[in-house]
């Protein structure tokens, strides 16, 4: 173990460029998520400002903490950072990963009482010193913006015919807006339902989670990507989720923290927490959105048995209760299109023999 105070000494002598923070930190301290890609390790990047503050000097040129390491744990970590104590762990590691902190267990005895496993963290002077040279960053070259001008020119011929504009199908006041998204309606219906507008991604704006502390706390330590695009595309999958089981804030907040305790997060995480949201349902004696029959759950069973030894031809199914239709996915749509559509006509009358439930089965062309 190196002398602690030559350790104190050489943090303290580097200055920071930031707050407390050096900008060179986000070119060196990364992560490969689970799909290849290379992502700056923000969390990471806050505890090791933690551990960087409590092991500079004083102005007085004392430590700031008592023994000859610097004793933390997760939870306390977790405590002052806002995360979960899982999620401090996870990027702890990745600060070990990269020789930047080294970490130590040890058994103590204080005020007459042995505790085991106390956790030590100290920064390796070395590689510390590296990642806050601005000079030791990789060179990064600006992408050269290319504009594209385009004119558009209305060309015409002689001696050809000029043709007449085309009028609207229906009404102006008969046509639909277009929708939120930014696409033109293509089907309009009298009958609207929960499962085809946008207002079930909106739902846990109505329930004003991002006010609530604890919704917060537990849906970031689900994330397990520290982007926005990750967080919004995990908010509006969930939203959507809780809103067709019906839940709870209080429910989704539970629900969020089962999954950060047995390590169920992200992408990877989301069956297990809608597993969480069909048996909270189920359990409370209701249907779903659209359909308040307890019936759905034999259904989902039958169904998943029923298609159980098909997901080779198969991508995926879901089942739209309040539309009473199946939408599939299909791997090849050449040559799978028509057994496949043989198939789920097949599993509908079976559907209808069991449960006197008319369903339709429609193909996704975008799956």
């Amino acid at each position: 173990m190196q002398n602690i105070a030559r350790i104190l000494q050489e943090v303290s002598d580097l200055k920071p460029d930031g707050n407390i923070s050096f900008r060179s930190w986000r070119h060196h301290i990364k992560y490969q998520t689970p799909t290849g890609q290379i992502k700056t390790a923000t969390v990471a990047m806050e505890i090791l400002e933690e551990i960087y503050y409590w092991h500079r000097l004083s102005e007085d040129g004392k430590k700031k903490f008592r023994g000859e390491q610097l004793q933390i744990s997760y939870k306390q970590l977790g405590e002052r950072l806002g995360y979960h104590w899982r999620k401090i762990r996870r990027n702890v590691n990745i600060l070990i990963d990269l020789n930047i902190i080294t970490r130590e267990f040890k058994d103590i005895v204080s005020h007459d009482r042995v505790l085991n496993n106390v956790m030590y963290l100290t920064i390796n002077p070395e590689e510390f010193r590296k990642i806050c040279d601005p000079e030791n960053c990789p060179p990064t070259k600006p992408k050269d913006k290319v504009i594209k001008v385009i004119k558009f020119e209305r060309k015409t011929m002689e001696n050809q015919p000029v043709l007449p504009k085309k009028e609207p199908l229906i009404s102006q006041n008969q046509q639909t807006p277009p929708t939120k998204i930014g696409r033109t309606n293509t089907k309009t219906t009298t009958e609207i339902t929960s499962r085809n507008s946008l207002n079930s991604y909106k739902y846990l704006d109505k329930l004003n989670s991002l006010q609530n502390l604890e919704f917060r706390k537990n849906f970031w330590d689900f994330c397990d990507e520290d982007t926005t695009q990750h967080r919004k595309c995990l908010y509006s999958i969930i939203s959507f989720r809780a809103d067709y089981y019906m839940m709870s804030l209080e429910e989704i907040i539970e629900s969020l923290k089962i999954c950060c305790e047995k390590e169920k997060t992200g992408i990877s995480g989301l069956k297990y927490l809608f597993g969480i949201f069909r048996a909270k349902c189920k359990n409370k004696g209701q249907g779903v959105r659209g359909y308040e029959d307890t019936l759905v759950f034999a259904l989902e069973d039958f169904l998943k048995i029923r298609l159980s030894e098909q997901m080779n031809w198969v991508k995926n199914y879901s089942l739209d209760m309040p539309n009473k239709t199946i939408y599939y996915s299909i791997y090849d749509k050449e040559n799978d299109r028509e057994p496949v559509g043989d198939l789920f006509e097949i599993v509908i009358k079976d559907v209808k023999k069991q449960f006197n439930i008319d369903l339709k089965a429609k193909l996704r062309i975008k799956a």
